[in-house]
């Protein structure tokens, strides 16, 4: 079969199921890594001593760095080929892993954490790619919809397994458990993807355009993340580089012949749209990060129940892939597209309006509607997407894409954790005058940490302290739900008019 957006003929790889597998598990082990990751994270921050900051960083440098390289992992793809790039990433995440599960110290899980980022940046846009060359261009909106279902596996177990094996053994089995999965991924793309067909293109690099959307990109983080830590003027010093940066990007981007950043790429209105709304998607998603602190250090929750309340939100993800992927074939990307944002919009607006009752039964159908939705919206928008790409230039869509919505998860993580930070300092130091209690704020903001710092006081003032500090971070956690209900609404505005007559967003025979 052609494929009308290459001229090209589509691949029927006899054996894309097992491709599928393995694929399908390369993606479940970046979801794991960040679910179960963030359900031990109060238990890494205790054993390592970290403070609030430090533990945020060990998420965010894993976003950061696979934001900054994604595109670059793109690049090599075509350049080199998909296969055995996908191959050196997944040997990268692979040390990476064993490097975080030995980590004796925060700051070596944090550049443990900034290797295993390399890796995902290096393997997750060549699995994309694989798997569009591997199936004929009528069923990739199933086959990326039964990838997402294998890999949701990992997502819905995430959190259940970390905390399992936090509770029951250690933390550092959760990275221990990636080497397995890593061996599994790599030996069946090994055996069962055809040996790479290398482009006739120069494979000059674009070094400049690596350096300047690093600086570009790290220093809009950095100063978004140590908001309310540093001084205002040294955050707003790192915007106004990260801005000058940008446009220096762009400028020599612009002028070169095979770009790390195609800009001319944007012009195509469906992969345009693509990209707005994963980047303002992944800046809500990742907020739901700060739902397991709520759980356990508010509710009270262990490691293993923490894992468990997630699941109201991640077993719809199982079935909801191929609904999405068979939407996507009968109706075209709008329809799933705009079911999905709509289910995510009404899960924003109730746990927003319903989490400072503290009350975990009254979430649940907030949190079911997320997982219908996600699932609807992200197939949606990367076949649409790359789809509408030329096939020599979809491991730079990809990489493009991938780019984009990790800078969406690492700005979205800075922005929430600043309005956290800024409104929970607020609220303990507004308790603490109310309540006449003779504290320091940081040390109630520290006693989730560091639990044995209540010991200094009566049991009279421990409860006091302790009901401050749940206060004040349910205070910042709705608050920062509020933020993302605002953030849905503008998804769902420009989903809405940007693809009512795009043709890649529509039904084949209403093209």
């Amino acid at each position: 079969m052609t494929d009308k957006t290459s001229g090209q003929i589509s691949s029927d790889n006899p054996r894309k199921w097992w491709i599928l597998l393995a694929t399908g598990l390369c993606l479940g082990l970046s979801f794991l890594d960040q679910t179960a990751v963030v359900i031990i994270f109060p238990t890494i921050q205790k054993s390592l001593m970290a403070s609030t900051l430090q533990m945020e960083w060990v998420i965010n440098t894993y976003m950061l760095a696979m934001s900054i390289l994604f595109v670059l992992g793109g690049r090599l793809g075509d350049l080199y080929g998909e296969k055995k790039i996908f191959l050196i990433g997944m040997s990268v995440f692979l040390i990476a892993s064993m490097g975080c599960g030995i980590a004796p110290n925060i700051n070596f899980l944090i550049l443990g954490r900034i290797l295993q980022g390399v890796g995902s940046a290096l393997l997750i846009p060549a699995q994309s790619v694989i798997i569009l060359s591997s199936f004929p261009i009528t069923e990739r909106g199933r086959a990326l919809g039964i990838n997402l279902s294998i890999a949701s596996v990992f997502l819905v177990l995430g959190g259940f397994i970390g905390g399992s094996i936090t509770e029951f053994s250690s933390w550092r089995m959760v990275f221990w458990l990636n080497v397995p999965l890593c061996l599994v991924s790599a030996g069946v793309v090994m055996w069962a993807v055809f040996p790479d067909r290398l482009k006739n293109i120069s494979r000059s690099m674009d070094w400049s355009g690596l350096f300047w959307q690093f600086l570009s990109i790290g220093t809009l983080v950095t100063a978004i993340m140590e908001l309310g830590y540093w001084s205002s003027w040294t955050c707003f010093i790192l915007l106004i580089i990260s801005a000058v940066s940008f446009y220096i990007l762009y400028k020599v981007e612009i002028k070169k012949s095979r770009p790390l950043i195609s800009f001319p790429i944007f012009k195509n209105k469906a992969f345009m749209t693509g990209c707005l709304i994963i980047t303002l998607i992944q800046m809500v998603l990742v907020a739901g990060i700060f739902a397991t602190l709520f759980y356990q250090d508010v509710l009270g929750a262990t490691p293993v129940m923490a894992g468990i309340m997630t699941l109201p939100g991640a077993l719809p993800v199982l079935f909801m892939g191929p609904v999405g992927g068979f939407l996507l074939d009968r109706f075209g990307a709008r329809v799933p597209l705009l079911l999905g944002i709509t289910c995510l919009l009404f899960s924003a607006v109730w746990t927003s309006s319903l989490i400072y009752l503290r009350d975990y039964w009254l979430l649940i159908p907030g949190l079911v509607a997320s997982g219908l939705g996600i699932p609807m919206i992200m197939n949606s928008i990367f076949t649409s997407a790359l789809n509408s790409i030329e096939l020599h230039n979809r491991g730079l869509a990809s990489g493009t894409l991938g780019m984009l919505r990790q800078l969406g998860s690492s700005v979205g993580l800075a922005a929430a954790s600043a309005i956290i930070n800024i409104t929970n300092h607020w609220s303990i130091k507004t308790q603490i005058i109310q309540t006449h209690l003779a504290i320091n704020p940081s040390t109630v903001q520290s006693i989730f940490s560091t639990p044995a710092i209540l010991q200094k006081f009566s049991s009279v003032d421990q409860n006091k302290v302790i009901s401050i500090a749940k206060n004040a971070l349910t205070l910042s956690i709705s608050l920062s739900n509020l933020w993302t209900v605002l953030i849905v609404f503008l998804i769902w505005i420009i989903a809405f008019i940007r693809t009512r007559n795009s043709p890649g967003f529509l039904r084949k025979d209403k093209k």
